[in-house]
């Protein structure tokens, strides 16, 4: 089974997140535009294989993203180096996995 692109956290600098970076109570995924899309598709998002967004609603794609918040909470209970962050795009109820991607979330 080919899995989809990794998604990207849109204030990620060099593959690190960090927290005194992210204004407000969200920082940002960007899920990339998978072949298969529908109108009322949902992700999860999981950070260290803790699913931290469950059934979330993609929304509108955005310049081949979908943006979907991730809460500052949810990053800050996951600190540390090497941070594996995967999701599972549903469409039409049909799981879809990704790959991962790694990002260092530090609190400065």
């Amino acid at each position: 089974m080919d899995l989809l692109a990794p998604l990207e956290i849109k204030e990620a600098v060099e593959g690190v997140i960090k927290l005194t970076h992210i204004t407000g109570k969200f920082a940002t995924a960007l899920i990339p535009e998978p072949v298969v899309n529908r109108p009322g598709d949902v992700v999860d998002v999981r950070i260290a294989g803790k699913e931290i967004l469950s059934q979330h609603p993609v929304g509108e794609l955005v310049d081949g993203y979908f943006q979907v918040p991730i809460g500052k909470e949810n990053l800050l209970n996951h600190t540390g180096p090497k941070k594996q962050f995967e999701y599972v795009y549903y469409s039409s109820m049909n799981p879809y996995h990704s790959d991962f991607i790694e990002y260092d979330i530090l609190h400065s």
